[in-house]
């Protein structure tokens, strides 16, 4: 029986993807790197910034250095806050505060997220919903993020569960592989990737509009 549900916030809560590529591709441009959109949808849209960031190094070598990494996160981390100030509250999808709310009712509610803290609370804070969730765990909290388990087992660790009795929700194919890889029981929502990529996962739902209690107890 699941008691424990972890949520992954960005494309499952708020649909602020596009910020990050936006606020990514901008950072990236002044040092002639071309971020394009299938790029970032394809490889680094899972990453938590520094990871994306060491990868987009390695692809251009021509271009940049790992000593930029920290200016690269910095700006990264500044532009995306500047949008995420002109439009925050438009930014949850739709129903994603009343499920969560409903589902606080039933499960033990965490997030588990290679976005930065201060992002994540901001959001929540908003929404008015910071309370319901026992736990962030958040960019540079693990050793390693996803689509490593490292976050998904601390997570478990935290809700003091066994693997079993934790749900993941998710919309990336590497938070999926994270939480297969934890022995999690895997939703996957369809807001970033059509479910012919979303497979691996133990449930696949169309917007997180229709997780309930039942889709996720079967």
């Amino acid at each position: 029986m699941i008691k424990g549900v972890a949520f992954d916030f960005n494309g499952v809560i708020v649909d602020d993807e596009r910020l990050h590529f936006e606020s990514m591709r901008k950072t990236c441009e002044p040092y002639g790197v071309e971020l394009t959109e299938k790029k970032y949808w394809e490889k680094y849209l899972a990453l938590d910034d520094e990871n994306a960031f060491r990868e987009i190094i390695s692809d251009n070598r021509d271009k940049l250095r790992e000593s930029d990494l920290r200016s690269l996160i910095a700006k990264k981390i500044s532009g995306y806050m500047e949008l995420l100030n002109e439009g925050a509250s438009a930014l949850f999808f739709p129903k994603a505060v009343e499920v969560i709310k409903k589902l606080s009712e039933t499960f033990r509610l965490g997030i588990v997220s290679g976005a930065r803290r201060i992002e994540i609370e901001k959001m929540l804070a908003l929404g008015e919903i910071e309370d319901l969730f026992e736990f962030i765990i958040s960019a540079g909290e693990t050793k390693r993020g996803k689509p490593y388990p490292d976050q998904y087992e601390k997570a478990v660790e935290l809700f003091r569960l066994k693997p079993s009795e934790v749900a993941a929700v998710e919309d990336s194919i590497g938070g999926i592989q994270a939480a297969k890889a934890t022995g999690l029981f895997a939703i996957a929502v369809e807001h970033s990737y059509d479910k012919s990529y979303l497979k691996k996962a133990d449930r696949v739902i169309s917007s997180i509009s229709d997780l309930t209690v039942e889709t996720i107890n079967g």
